[in-house]
């Protein structure tokens, strides 16, 4: 492995060359490491820089959990990526960063229903959260986590968009000059396959 370095091979390409895996390598290097009584932490990519970026994602990652800690890696990846924080993360790594951190969601398998609800996120988000002292609180709270998760919650089924934003792309695309947006009514009467899915178009 030495000599494929030095003679100019990335570690990737030479651990290729010998039919092994990177991780497979570097786990004998800290073996090694640690052996001769070094104590040195062996990154596996970029050294120092690698070290503070996943800090900075743990970081991120549990300011996500604490508003969101019903969340599991997929959907926390998907913020970072997706979101406005446009930070690209390897799906694995993020699943590795929370495991390490006490930070995935315990998987609870149920039967299936002949109905799946599709309350869930409300759930646990705003009802399991709260302890509410009147019903006009509930209503009000529950409102304003409802315009806030049509506004900012991506989803995969609608490409890693909000609900508004995938409804903006939607009249992009498919309204240009032909949608008139003075009523719902003359709005579904022009785009028939959509009637009645969207509110508030006045």
């Amino acid at each position: 492995m030495k000599e494929l370095v030095k003679g100019g091979f990335t570690i990737k390409d030479a651990c290729f060359s010998l039919g092994i895996s990177r991780s497979r390598y570097y786990d004998v290097l800290s073996k090694k490491s640690e052996q001769k009584g070094e104590g040195k932490q062996i990154n596996k990519t970029k050294g120092g820089k690698f070290d503070q970026t996943n800090r900075m994602l743990v970081q991120r990652i549990k300011a996500i959990k604490g508003e969101h800690p019903f969340w599991g890696y997929r959907r926390v990846r998907a913020w970072l990526r997706y979101s406005r924080e446009g930070i690209k993360v390897n799906q694995k790594r993020i699943y590795k960063l929370m495991k390490e951190n006490g930070l995935l969601v315990e998987r609870k398998i149920y039967k299936a229903k002949r109905r799946p609800t599709r309350s869930k996120p409300k759930k646990e988000e705003v009802i399991w959260l709260h302890e509410f002292t009147s019903l006009t609180e509930a209503k009000e709270v529950i409102r304003d986590w409802i315009a806030k998760y049509n506004r900012e919650y991506v989803h995969s089924a609608l490409g890693y968009l909000s609900p508004l934003e995938f409804e903006q792309k939607f009249y992009q695309n498919y309204c240009q000059g032909g949608c008139l947006m003075t009523s719902t009514l003359k709005w579904a009467k022009i785009c028939p396959p959509w009637r009645g899915s969207l509110q508030n178009h006045d």
